[in-house]
């Protein structure tokens, strides 16, 4: 017990405080401070919707203080640098910069601690997207067109740089491919030298989802798509008009098997009572004697609309068949039709659109009664005409 009593504290706080001191010199030998640059991109927020900046700094040069373990983690993502525009107005405008770091790194310089950028008017265009493709398929395999969506995008930016776009495209990347290639790429905006724009331009969408058909390089054919329906719409109303998306597919076999086929069937579309316009994905059905990608998938709208009926008036009447050697007066030279179809088709016809003819092969000198044969190439059903036997007195010439 004596002996505890004996011990000199002193001592013992003098050891533990020169441990401590030996700890931490070890510790800043083995991780001590140290500046570093870093080059970071800056951004910029709270721009006007309708306002875009035309010239503008991309990145900055900053000197960052921490410990080297910490620095040697560092990138320039893990460093925000912006500039808040919100009062920002056309023309020229200076804002101050800002900096967000993560916790133990300290700025120690920056190049700059404002930027001024140039504000012009947002201006918006659409433009098609193109497909460019790095690689190629394996051997044995060729690639079809390629179906992309959206095919039109708009680009939002300055005017003066809307107007140095030369060519929007995504890349395909097709490196020994030897199956349907699919994938959701970025748009790419450069101008005619082949510098990207993407720094001013924002395309929407900024991904579009791309297929593009793998198949084996034996003889194909380009047929059309013939949609198949099921059903009927309801009652008063009929199919307007049906578009397929693609309106082609290709097909694949020996050369006597692909002369026998003019185009191929998709799975069907139930349209049974619909009175609006149905819109769906559909797959093709294989053909005899080829191979059909039954893999792809189409889009198919089919427009449904009411239906109305109207009286088309002064439909001309036109002789067919004709006798050089006669002369021919009609009773009448225009009839009215009363036609039936969709909505839109007969908001716009015309009697134009209809043809009455009447064929006088048969016709002798005298009176003749003929038969009107009405026909229209618009989307329409003639329903009646009046009238709809037409007297024709034939004469000769000579007489």
């Amino acid at each position: 017990m004596n002996d505890f009593k004996q011990i000199n504290w002193g001592y013992l706080a003098l050891a533990l405080a020169l441990a401590i001191m030996l700890w931490g010199f070890v510790t800043i030998q083995d991780n001590p401070q140290e500046e570093r640059l870093f080059e970071v991109p800056v951004d910029y927020i709270n721009l006007a919707d309708n306002l875009a900046i035309s010239d503008k700094p991309s990145n900055i040069k900053l000197r960052l203080n921490a410990t080297s373990s910490v620095l040697d983690n560092l990138s320039a993502s893990d460093i925000n640098a912006y500039a808040d525009l919100s009062g920002a107005t056309l023309g020229q405008y200076t804002a101050r910069l800002n900096f967000d770091l993560p916790a133990g790194v300290q700025l120690s310089s920056a190049e700059r601690s404002e930027v001024t950028v140039l504000i012009d008017e947002l201006a918006q265009v659409q433009h098609q997207v193109q497909v460019e493709y790095t690689g190629t398929a394996a051997d044995g395999y060729m690639t079809l067109p390629a179906s992309v969506s959206p095919t039109e995008i708009v680009l939002s930016g300055p005017e003066d740089k809307l107007a140095l776009i030369n060519k929007v495209f995504i890349s395909v990347n097709l490196d020994e491919a030897n199956s349907n290639y699919r994938a959701s790429l970025p748009v790419n905006v450069q101008d005619s030298a082949g510098n990207s724009l993407l720094h001013w331009i924002t395309p929407q969408p900024a991904m579009l989802d791309v297929l593009v058909p793998v198949v084996s390089s034996q003889p194909s054919k380009t047929v059309p798509v013939n949609v198949t329906l099921s059903g009927q719409p309801a009652n008063g109303y009929v199919v307007s008009r049906i578009v397929a998306d693609p309106a082609v597919a290709v097909i694949m076999g020996a050369q006597k098997a692909l002369d026998n086929v003019d185009y191929v069937y998709t799975s069907a579309i139930n349209i049974n009572g619909a009175t609006n316009t149905v819109t769906e994905e559909v797959t093709l059905l294989n053909a005899n004697g080829v191979t059909v990608d039954t893999s792809l998938r189409f889009k198919v709208m089919v427009v449904i609309e009411r239906e109305e009926t109207t009286t088309v008036n002064d439909v001309v009447v036109s002789l067919t068949n004709t006798n050089a050697a006669y002369n021919y007066n009609l009773s009448t030279n225009t009839v009215d039709v009363v036609v039936r179809g969709p909505a839109s088709d007969i908001s716009n016809v015309r009697n134009s659109a209809i043809s009455a003819q009447l064929n006088a092969a048969d016709f002798g000198i005298g009176i003749n009664q003929g038969f009107l044969q009405l026909s229209t190439n618009s989307n329409l059903e003639i329903v009646s005409a009046q009238p709809l036997f037409i007297e024709v007195n034939v004469s000769s010439k000579e007489n």
